[in-house]
C-alpha cells in the first residue's frame, strides 16, 4: 500500500509537466485552475518594476533534498554537490526545513514526521497530521500544507490540527513562502503561481519552464526540481529558469535551510 502511495505521488509530480510539454499552446486556464484570478497575472512591466527582488545576495545556504531512495541528502549551496544519505533519514517523500532548524518530513503514509537535526532519527507520526503532499512554514510559525486534493490547509504549528480547505486555493502540488510573506506554488501544469497569503487568489507568474517541487531562500532565490529530477534556479521568482544546476540530480523534494 505504501509503495502504491509513493508511485501515485511521483506520477502526480511529473504528469503536469509532461502534459504541458505535449500541449504548449494550451493555457493554465484551459487545463483547469479554478479560483485563479487572471486579472492579476503579472505583466512584463510589472515584472520589470519589481525592484525589491532584483538584488541577489549570494550567501551560502544549506539545501536539503529527498533522493529517489527516500532518504535525506544535503548540499552546502545551490552550486554545491549532494552529500549523504543522512543517517536514519528513510523514508519520506517531502521535506521542509523549519525556522528552528527542525526538519519536517512527509512519510509514505502522508503523515508528518520531525527530525531535530539532519543526523537525528525521525520522530512521529505527528498526531492529526494527515494527509499531505507538501508543507511549508509561514513567518508566524504556522504551517500550510497541500492536501491530497491539491488544496491548501493550515495548522498553528507542528502540533495541532489541520483546518481547511482554504477557499480558492487549488490546484497546486508544491508550496513555499517568499521573503515578503506571499505564497508561491507550483500548479499542476508545472508553472509558478503566487498569492498574497493564505487567503486570496492565485496569480500566474509566467509560463517559463516546468517544475515539480520548489523552495525559496531568505534572499528570494527559487530552486525547483525539473522533469529530469535535477535542480533548476531562478535568481528571483519573476526570473526565468537558468538551466539545470550541475551535479544536482536526482531528488524528488527540496528545501532551503531557513
Amino acid at each position: 500500500m505504501e509503495s502504491l502511495r509513493l508511485v501515485l505521488l511521483l506520477l502526480t509530480l511529473v504528469v503536469g509537466c509532461v502534459y504541458m510539454e505535449e500541449n504548449q499552446t494550451e493555457t493554465e486556464e484551459q487545463i483547469g485552475f479554478p479560483g485563479a484570478d487572471w486579472s492579476h497575472v503579472l505583466t512584463d512591466e510589472q515584472l520589470s518594476a519589481d525592484k525589491d527582488l532584483q538584488t541577489r545576495n549570494a550567501v551560502p545556504t544549506t539545501i536539503y533534498g529527498v533522493g529517489l531512495d527516500l532518504q535525506v541528502y544535503t548540499r552546502s549551496d545551490i552550486q554545491g554537490t549532494w552529500s549523504g544519505p543522512a543517517p536514519y533519514s528513510c523514508c519520506v517523500i517531502s521535506i521542509t526545513a523549519l525556522q528552528d532548524g527542525t526538519l519536517l518530513g512527509v512519510g509514505l503514509n502522508l503523515l508528518l514526521y520531525t527530525k531535530a537535526t539532519v543526523n537525528s532519527i525521525w520522530v512521529g507520526p505527528v498526531a492529526n497530521s494527515g494527509f499531505m503532499l507538501d508543507v511549508t512554514q509561514l513567518p508566524d510559525g504556522s504551517l500550510v500544507g497541500v492536501g491530497i486534493n491539491f488544496l491548501l490547509y493550515t495548522r498553528p504549528g507542528v502540533q495541532g490540527t489541520w483546518s481547511g480547505p482554504v477557499p480558492y486555493s487549488g490546484f497546486v502540488k508544491s508550496l513555499s513562502v517568499l521573503p515578503d510573506g506571499r505564497l508561491i506554488g507550483v500548479g499542476l501544469g508545472g508553472q509558478l503561481w503566487t498569492r498574497p497569503g493564505v487567503q486570496g487568489f492565485w496569480s500566474l507568474v509566467n509560463l517559463n519552464g516546468f517544475v515539480g517541487d520548489i523552495s525559496v531562500n531568505k534572499n528570494g532565490e527559487v530552486i525547483g526540481i525539473g522533469i529530469t529530477c535535477g535542480l533548476w534556479e531562478r535568481p528571483t521568482y519573476t526570473s526565468f529558469w537558468q538551466g539545470e544546476i550541475a551535479s544536482s540530480r536526482c531528488v524528488i523534494s527540496v528545501s532551503f535551510e531557513k
